[in-house]
């Protein structure tokens, strides 16, 4: 293979991704985890970084790439500059980056070889959807004094990841309800069993609920739909920016609002990592993207 691969930052997942993709047969270092056990992939410390990018060939940055538009994400406090990282790469580089702005994938794209958007691949975010979800129910039962057995809950859209959580629900014994922008969504999550509505009857419906979760980036959950809540509900909103939840009304109503960004980092890292590994495997050896 002969690839030498720098995993740049990240949360857990990219230790894992990292390990994984040593397994593979790739050689793997990692930056910006000198507070983590990293197993049997070389840590590179600040003083070294340049080197270490000059040396590879690879580039895995992480998923999202950055929060604030101007930092790599990282677990530690000193983040690389994407200003920064641009700057430092050469033709022979291919850089991963999970939700990369198309800002920065055109300023990287024009000074390296390729630049692929990992996030984008659609069976990233299949094989997501299930650490997802057990992600949204773990943050539910750690703030739920009840059984999610004979609890009536909303899932507003119903794309990959909504699908598997709407599954979870009712395996569980939950009332699903599912709202969509789509009819031909609204008619499969019927076909599956589920109440279903367009999303117009968000607010009408609102009062009919204990939980809400969100997956659609846009406003949804909003100071009329929270409104007509039960004073008990509860909202997780594991949508992308601009999320789909007025958290400050939800606030102001006494109703909690979770924002739970992340999840198949925070509940299922090594399942998760190895994810993004295998998926970076595959471009890496030719196949379409």
């Amino acid at each position: 293979m002969n690839k030498e691969i720098l995993v740049i930052g990240g949360d857990r997942r990219q230790i894992f991704a990292a390990q994984e993709l040593l397994e593979l047969g790739f050689n793997v270092k990692i930056s910006g985890f000198d507070d983590y056990d990293t197993g049997c992939v070389e840590k590179v410390t600040a003083d070294k970084f340049s080197e270490a990018v000059a040396a590879a060939n690879v580039l895995v940055l992480p998923y999202p790439a950055t929060r604030d538009g101007k930092t790599v994400t990282s677990a530690s406090n000193d983040g690389v500059m994407l200003g920064k990282l641009t700057a430092m790469l050469k033709n022979y580089h291919t850089v991963f980056a999970g939700m990369l702005s198309e800002r920065w994938k055109n300023a990287m794209a024009e000074r390296c070889g390729k630049v692929y958007d990992y996030s984008a691949r659609s069976d990233l975010t299949m094989m997501n959807a299930v650490p997802t979800a057990q992600g949204v129910l773990k943050t539910l039962f750690n703030n739920i004094e009840y059984t999610v057995y004979s609890s009536s809950a909303a899932v507003t859209g119903y794309g990959k990841t909504a699908k598997i959580i709407a599954k979870y629900f009712d395996a569980l014994g939950a009332d699903v309800t599912v709202f969509a922008r789509d009819p031909g969504a609204v008619s499969e999550a019927e076909c599956f069993g589920y109440k279903a509505f367009g999303m117009n009857f968000l607010k009408e419906k609102a009062s009919d609920f204990d939980i809400f979760i969100n997956t659609v980036p846009a406003m949804l959950i909003d100071s009329a739909v929270i409104s007509e809540m039960k004073q008990s509900a509860v909202i997780i909103d594991i949508a992308s920016a601009p999320f789909g939840t007025d958290f400050a009304a939800a606030r102001a109503s006494g109703i909690m609002a979770l924002q739970a960004g992340s999840l198949p980092g925070k509940t299922a890292p090594v399942s998760a990592g190895r994810i993004i590994a295998r998926i970076i495997s595959s471009l890496l050896g030719g196949e379409s993207e």
